[in-house]
């Protein structure tokens, strides 16, 4: 199956054996455009966006500013299925991320 987002993939993998897989993953990817929305609106963006266009920076540089937004996210959404999925895979988030802006 092909997905818009990498990270889906391993979601898929994580649901193998759930029913409806694929109402559960269409659900997800809804969460990440939600997510992905909330770093566009968030204060710090725009440097965030300047960071992933300018060669001169290092992925770590930018998956640190991704992560400084995810975690905003996460002290609002604590409860949410997305936050619980995801708290470990923010650097691969930040991938789709960079994909989606690019």
């Amino acid at each position: 199956v092909e997905y818009k987002y990498d990270i889906l993939k391993l979601i898929e993998e994580l649901n193998k054996e759930e029913e409806n897989k694929e109402e559960k993953i269409e659900a997800f990817e809804a969460k990440i455009e939600r997510f992905f929305n909330y770093v566009k609106e968030h204060k710090d963006f725009a440097k965030l966006k300047a960071k992933i266009e300018d060669s001169h920076f290092v992925e770590d540089e930018i998956y640190n500013d991704f992560t400084k937004i995810y975690n905003h996210f996460k002290r609002r959404n604590r409860e949410d299925i997305f936050v619980q999925y995801t708290q470990n895979l923010v650097e691969k988030l930040c991938d789709d991320f960079k994909r989606v802006i690019e």
